[in-house]
């Protein structure tokens, strides 16, 4: 009925809640972050990039090279610097020249494509639709890489805003049985503890501004009894 739905919504929203907009932004702390499931590994192609499965994590460590834009409802560059198609078939992807991974070194067209190959090859999240849709990728220099399409496909962007756009250093996957956490995001891999927590720390050298916190901290409170308990 119209009370309980009006119940709910007043109950339920999406987005930061019980946060002062006109306040100025405080330097250092630890945010503790309780999330759904916790990501067993910060591989990429072993965890999905998404929010209720480690993907929170990933992308604090990494970054990606788009990302969606709730307010524009677009997709948008963030380690890109743009991509662009006049026929939605052949992408044209223009990385940023200030972006460096974690270990010093550029984050590059070459890079970029090593780190996409491992990932598919690796069979990560949503690799089959990648595989099935996408006809060629191609370097054109050292800061665009040519996507082609086997037909027109308006949401491309989405998938490099996460899975196959969450770039790994290419010293990560050097190894692959000795798989090292480096990327280019605002965050650095500090340590994990299997079901009690993993701690990011701050990445001062991040291309768009060090971050603010010292430290980012995933908890997984357990069943869902004990997370809404931990909520409240």
């Amino acid at each position: 009925d119209k009370k309980a739905n009006k119940s709910a919504a007043d109950r339920f929203t999406t987005g930061l809640v019980n946060i002062d907009e006109d306040a100025a932004p405080v330097d250092g702390g630890t945010l503790v972050v309780g999330e759904y499931s916790e990501a067993r590994s910060m591989d990429p192609t072993k965890t999905y990039t998404n929010g209720a499965a480690g993907g929170s994590a990933l992308l604090a460590v990494y970054d990606s090279l788009m990302a969606y834009d709730w307010e524009t409802k677009t997709f948008v560059p963030r380690m890109a610097e743009s991509l662009e198609s006049p026929d939605k078939t052949v992408w044209t992807l223009k990385l940023r020249d200030d972006v460096t991974f974690t270990d010093g070194t550029k984050l590059d067209a070459d890079a970029v494509i090593g780190s996409i190959e491992y990932y598919v090859s690796k069979y990560g999240y949503n690799f089959i639709q990648w595989m099935l849709n996408v006809k060629d990728v191609k370097k054109i220099d050292n800061s665009t890489v040519q996507f082609t399409t086997k037909f027109p496909w308006a949401t491309f962007p989405n998938m490099l805003a996460h899975g196959p756009g969450v770039i790994m250093a290419p010293a990560a996957y050097a190894d692959p049985e000795a798989f090292k956490p480096i990327g280019a995001g605002p965050f650095v891999f500090e340590s994990y503890s299997p079901a009690e927590s993993l701690i990011l720390k701050a990445n001062p050298k991040y291309f768009n501004g060090a971050p603010k916190l010292d430290k980012i901290k995933f908890v997984w409170p357990g069943g869902d009894p004990a997370k809404v308990e931990a909520l409240t």
